[in-house]
């Protein structure tokens, strides 16, 4: 994800759309909204359809539960709440942003070659319903 710190983002609600990166120290999107000076809706998409080559296992949702709770911990201690979804990210940004009337997605990078594919046909899509996406 390119540094923010310098774009100008768009009046109203930001949504910062946690995934892999479940922590807020060192989280260039959350920094990035939390510098616009607007309001910041935090959210984790549980997207159990994406690849069924990584179902999560026992282990991984004792792991994901707790790095969750602890994430929610933290959002709390600085004001924030985490909105937890299950269900296709794509549907589910679309409604929150309809719900909201925001303008603005900013989510962290991912690095494997199937997502960075799925994260630049989601941005291009969520450009082209006029919203900003980082």
């Amino acid at each position: 994800m390119p540094s923010q710190k310098s774009q100008k983002l768009k009046n109203g609600p930001i949504i910062v759309w946690f995934r892999g990166d479940l922590r807020i120290k060192d989280n260039a999107a959350l920094l990035a909204a939390s510098q616009s000076g607007q309001p910041i809706i935090c959210i984790y998409i549980l997207d159990e359809a994406a690849d069924s080559t990584t179902a999560l296992g026992g282990a991984q949702k004792w792991w994901l539960h707790h790095s969750l709770s602890d994430l929610a911990t933290s959002l709390k201690r600085i004001g924030g709440n985490l909105m937890l979804r299950r269900g296709v990210p794509e549907a589910i940004l679309k409604q929150l942003v309809k719900e909201t009337g925001t303008q603005t997605i900013l989510w962290n990078r991912r690095y494997a070659t199937d997502h960075i594919a799925r994260d630049s046909a989601l941005k291009n899509e969520l450009k082209q319903d006029g919203l900003d996406v980082i």
